[in-house]
């Protein structure tokens, strides 16, 4: 047997279902379209797919769901889903499918480690998983108000925990598709390397991401006071620091849609060549963007900014003052 709780491609899923097609022998792989009593549910990979034949009507025993690993972790092999409103206490190391809990107002997860597939909490307000480090499909932590994972690394889709005013995940390296922290005043994740969509942490004040390298959409951390983002070298997107004292982004190269520093009254960004919309930075005292070659639409500064910027090797001054305000 596989590592149950490792991520199921659809490649996997495929051949054992046109295996189960061709004996009717239900795989470990397929028991994460089964939940915790043996009975079928949704998983997005297979749901639609023409050739399910009567696997949904199946059921499978519950000796089948559970198994123990060598050093004793307990190990879901299917998935968790449960719409009680009673507190919720997860007793697994491991799950490998989806865990999908619709109304409890507590959940908690002590031991759980990785989940092979989405973990959803659609109302649940505390949210335990301290030992959590690895969910191959998205988060959602819709009702939550403290968002607290400490030992989460990677999220292989979505991280939504848009109702958390706190946001705590002091290890987490990537992920996969967009962040969405919008109600978080306190946003804590210094570890945080790639977001593979969106990063919105709109409401934070501090906003300190010193191993950010690269945001693929749009960057809202318009709140924050302070602003530290000394690796990041490419914003696909819009990238939204309104209220930030100063902009220092050391590496940064490309922000493909505005940039809006307009509070800052010192902008340092030595390696910065291209904004594909807008530079506001009407507060700007000192402007210093050295290798700064293309504002697509303007650059708006407040007249008598001290203004560096040379374009290779000769001064752009007189070309990017032409297009302020």
């Amino acid at each position: 047997m596989t590592k149950p709780y490792t991520q199921f491609t659809e490649k996997a899923l495929t051949l054992a279902l046109a295996h189960y097609n061709a004996t009717g022998e239900i795989q470990d792989v397929l028991l994460v379209c089964f939940n915790q009593h043996g009975n079928p549910v949704y998983h997005p990979m297979i749901q639609y797919r023409c050739d399910t034949g009567n696997l949904y009507q199946q059921t499978i025993p519950a000796n089948r769901l559970v198994k123990l690993s060598p050093n004793g972790q307990k190990i879901l092999l299917c998935s968790f889903t449960c719409d009680s409103e009673d507190p919720i206490e997860l007793d697994y190391d491991h799950v490998a499918g989806q865990i999908s809990v619709m109304h409890t107002r507590n959940f908690s997860a002590p031991n759980l480690q990785t989940v092979g597939d989405s973990l959803h909490t659609y109302l649940t307000k505390t949210f335990n998983a301290p030992k959590l480090q690895t969910v191959n499909g998205y988060i959602h932590a819709g009702g939550s108000k403290t968002f607290d994972a400490p030992s989460l690394q990677s999220v292989g889709r979505y991280l939504k925990a848009e109702s958390a005013t706190i946001f705590n995940v002091p290890n987490l390296q990537k992920v996969g598709e967009f962040l969405n922290a919008k109600s978080a005043t306190s946003f804590n994740a210094p570890n945080l390397q790639t977001v593979e969509g969106y990063l919105d942490a709109r409401s934070t004040t501090i906003f300190s991401a010193p191993d950010l390298l690269t945001v693929t959409a749009s960057l809202n951390a318009k709140s924050a006071k302070i602003f530290y983002i000394p690796k990041l070298k490419t914003v696909n997107g819009f990238l939204n620091a309104a209220l930030a004292r100063s902009f220092l982004a050391q590496r940064l190269l490309t922000v493909n849609g505005n940039l809006n520093v307009n509070m800052a009254k010192f902008f340092y960004a030595p390696e910065l060549q291209t904004v594909g919309g807008f530079l506001y930075a009407k507060s700007a005292t000192t402007f210093e963007a050295l290798k700064l070659v293309t504002v697509v639409n303007r650059l708006i500064l407040l007249p008598g900014t001290m203004l560096t910027a040379v374009s290779n090797g000769c001064p752009a001054a007189v070309a990017v003052m032409a297009q302020t305000i």
